[in-house]
């Protein structure tokens, strides 16, 4: 007599779901590193260039000019907080590189068992 069973559809959705999450992750970290840090840091830049040439005025008065600065160049009006260093750019690109084959992992499991059963006699 042979027994025949399927792979569960579940453990498949599981390892689709954590495959993709991690590729997702990896794709946001690689534009964090070439985009988003890097714009960060040109803007707190420019901010603390601009409070500090602007250090005469009342802070209040400060933020509103930089609203008006940042408007301008189409950036975001709020404090960009501090300048995003090298090592914090670099541990990014060290994330993706340790989430994406994680992720490839998953990824190869479930294209292996895709349409997979297990039988026994």
């Amino acid at each position: 007599m042979t027994v025949r069973t399927n792979i569960n559809t579940s453990h498949l959705v599981r390892l689709g779901l954590i495959g993709f999450l991690c590729a997702g992750m990896m794709l946001y970290c690689i534009y964090d590193g070439l985009v988003g840090y890097p714009n960060q840091r040109i803007r707190a830049n420019e901010f603390n260039e601009f409070k500090e040439k602007h250090s005469k005025l009342d802070p209040k008065e400060i933020v509103d000019n930089w609203k008006e600065y940042a408007a301008e160049r189409g950036w975001p009006t709020n404090d960009p907080g501090k300048p995003k260093t090298d090592i914090e750019i670099n541990g990014q690109f060290v994330m993706a590189g340790v989430i994406g084959p994680i992720g490839m992992l998953f990824l190869i499991q479930l294209l292996l068992n895709w349409g997979r059963w297990i039988e026994a006699n």
